[in-house]
């Protein structure tokens, strides 16, 4: 029976995955449904945020975001113009909130028949055993939106997970959080995929940098 450790390494490294996380948090609400591969280090997402406005009316936006080759692309989904950032750091998208679970029981043997389990989270002991590549990435998530204390990840959380095998991967992971006195909610679902090209001039061009 494989532990969570093998669990989180292996869907890390898969070769392909889609994955669809979404946060909420005092009535916002972001969507993010990607493509991600981190062997090849590139992610494809579309992100779609929705908050209410002061009428109660609903008010949206999205984008499109492409990571390839150390650099991030991103535009409005109404905008043929792309702002390119540097991103010196591994590709994971949507999956970069995995890296919560090195705060989980390394050992703790799982199912993978689909079953829920519950798993502790202590994000001092995730800072301990994070990787080094993906330290900025834990970090960034552990820091929030807001930079202050009452940003940051709670210390102890609770994660629902489950897991399925064939190949072996996480396939869902929930947190609910109480953060700056408001109730946050994670939610990523991750399915296996065959590798595809991302068929973008963007994602092609960037091969010079």
């Amino acid at each position: 029976m494989p532990t969570l450790d093998d669990a989180l390494d292996a869907t890390l490294s898969a070769e392909a995955v889609e994955a669809s996380f979404v946060h909420a948090v005092a009535g916002i609400r972001t969507t993010d449904n990607a493509y991600v591969s981190p062997r090849d280090g590139v992610a494809h997402s579309r992100t779609r945020f929705e908050m209410p406005d002061l009428d109660g009316a609903d008010t949206g936006s999205r984008a499109e975001t492409i990571v390839r080759h150390g650099a991030l692309h991103t535009r409005a989904a109404d905008s043929d113009e792309w702002v390119t950032l540097d991103m010196p750091r591994p590709v994971l998208g949507s999956l970069a909130f995995l890296t919560l679970l090195y705060g989980a029981e390394p050992e703790r043997f799982t199912s993978t028949e689909n079953a829920t389990i519950e798993v502790e989270i202590s994000a001092s002991r995730a800072i301990e055993r994070v990787p080094d590549e993906l330290r900025s990435t834990l970090e960034d998530i552990l820091a929030g939106p807001i930079r202050e204390e009452s940003g940051q990840f709670p210390e102890v959380s609770t994660a629902r997970l489950s897991i399925c095998d064939n190949p072996l991967h996480i396939a869902e992971m929930t947190v609910t959080t109480l953060r700056g006195g408001m109730t946050e909610t994670f939610a990523l679902e991750i399915h296996p995929v065959s590798r595809r090209v991302i068929d973008s001039a963007i994602a092609a061009d960037d091969t010079s940098r």
